[in-house]
C-alpha cells in the first residue's frame, strides 16, 4: 500500500491544510497499482481543543492520518491491522519540556482494519523512564527522524536532540562548517506496537553532559533511515546537517548499544523511501523535483534488482 498526499488533485507536499491522502494498492510487488478508495481529507497534526465545558469534539473518523515522509510511518501491527501515529509539538521540535504536556502533545495513535479507509479514535502512548535527563531540557529541541520495525515486532524510532543557540555560537558558520547546529541521535524502542516507548539511548557515542558542548564528529544526524539485516544487525544511515558526507552506525543487540560510527565517502541528499518488494528486488519511491519548487512534484516508483555486479532494472 502507498499513501500519497495531494492538493486540488495535484501532488505537492504533506503540509497543506487542505491536503488529501490518496491510497494505492499493489498485489504484484509494485509492478502495477490501483486506487484504493477516494482521496480523504488529511487529519490535523494537533486537533483543536473545544472550549471548556463544551460538548463539541473533533471528528477523526472521516479524516486520514498522514503517512509522514520521516518519523513513525504506518506499519502493520498484525495481519490486516495498520497503525498510524500523530506527532505532537513535543516530538516535532515545537516544545522543549514534558511538564504539562498531554498525550496529544506527544504521541497518539490510530488503527485501521480496512487498509486505511477508516480509522479509530486516537489512543495515548507513554514515554517510559526519564526523558528529561538527556532530551527534554530548556533551550533544546527534539524531533523524530527515523523508524523501522524489526523481525520480532520491536519498533525503533530515532529522536534527534539539538540546541537552539549552538549555531549562533560558532564563528564563521555556514555550509562548509561541519558540525554546526549539531543534532544528536537517540533511539527508543517499543515492544508493544508503539503504546509505550523506552528511555532513549545515544547512537553516536557522544552523550551530552551539562556544561559541555558536543564533541563527536557526526555533524548532526538528519533524515535517518534504519534497516535490519538477515543477521539481526541493525544499520542506521543519515544525511548529516551541513556535512559533505553521510554517516553510518550499527547495533548488534536490538538497538541498545551502537558503535562509534563510520563516515561514508559520498553525500546522501536523496529523500526517497525504499523497501524489499521480493527477494533481491527493492521498490523505490521518490518525488520528481519540480522546476520552481512551487509546481506539483510527481511521485515516481522504480523496481531495482540487486546483483553481485550492482543494481539493474528489475523488469528490463
Amino acid at each position: 500500500m502507498a499513501a500519497i498526499t495531494s492538493r486540488s488533485g495535484k501532488f505537492y507536499g504533506t503540509y497543506d491544510s487542505d491536503a488529501r491522502v490518496n491510497l494505492y494498492l499493489s498485489k504484484n510487488a509494485g509492478r502495477t497499482w490501483t486506487s484504493h478508495g477516494k482521496p480523504i481529507l488529511r487529519d490535523l497534526p494537533t486537533p483543536p481543543r473545544p472550549p471548556e465545558g463544551s460538548q463539541l469534539s473533533f471528528d477523526h473518523h472521516h479524516r486520514m492520518p498522514p503517512c509522514y515522509p520521516w518519523g513513525i510511518r504506518w506499519f502493520e501491527v498484525e495481519p490486516g491491522m495498520i497503525r498510524a501515529f500523530h506527532h505532537g509539538p513535543v516530538v516535532t521540535a515545537k516544545a522543549d519540556q514534558l511538564e504539562g504536556s498531554t498525550a496529544e502533545d506527544i504521541l497518539t495513535y490510530r488503527d485501521s482494519h480496512d487498509k486505511g479507509l477508516t480509522w479509530g479514535d486516537r489512543q495515548p502512548t507513554k514515554l517510559v523512564g526519564d526523558w528529561s535527563r538527556d532530551l527534554y531540557r530548556k533551550g533544546c529541541w527534539n524531533h523524530i527522524y527515523g523508524f523501522t520495525q524489526l523481525s520480532d515486532g520491536t519498533l525503533l524510532t530515532v529522536f534527534l536532540h539539538g540546541y537552539n543557540s549552538l549555531f549562533d555560537r560558532v564563528p564563521g558558520n555556514g555550509q562548509g562548517t561541519w558540525g554546526t547546529e549539531i543534532a544528536q541521535p537517540y533511539v527508543s524502542q517499543s515492544y508493544d506496537g508503539g503504546k509505550t516507548w523506552q528511555e532513549p539511548v545515544p547512537m553516536d557515542n557522544a552523550a551530552i553532559h551539562d556544561g559541555r558542548q558536543p564533541d563527536a564528529p557526526h555533524g548532526g544526524f538528519s533524515e535517518t533511515v534504519l534497516s535490519e539485516l538477515p543477521s539481526g544487525r541493525i544499520i542506521a544511515l543519515c544525511r548529516p546537517y551541513r556535512s559533505p558526507f553521510s554517516w553510518q552506525t550499527q547495533s548488534d543487540d536490538g538497538g541498545v548499544n551502537w558503535d562509534a560510527g563510520t563516515l561514508l565517502a559520498h553525500d546522501c541528499w536523496y529523500n526517497g523511501y525504499l523497501c524489499e518488494a521480493e527477494p533481491d528486488v527493492i521498490l523505490v519511491f521518490y518525488y520528481h523535483p519540480s522546476v520552481d519548487g512551487v509546481a506539483p512534484s510527481l511521485p515516481r516508483m522504480q523496481r531495482i534488482r540487486i546483483t553481485k555486479n550492482g543494481p539493474v532494472p528489475a523488469d528490463g
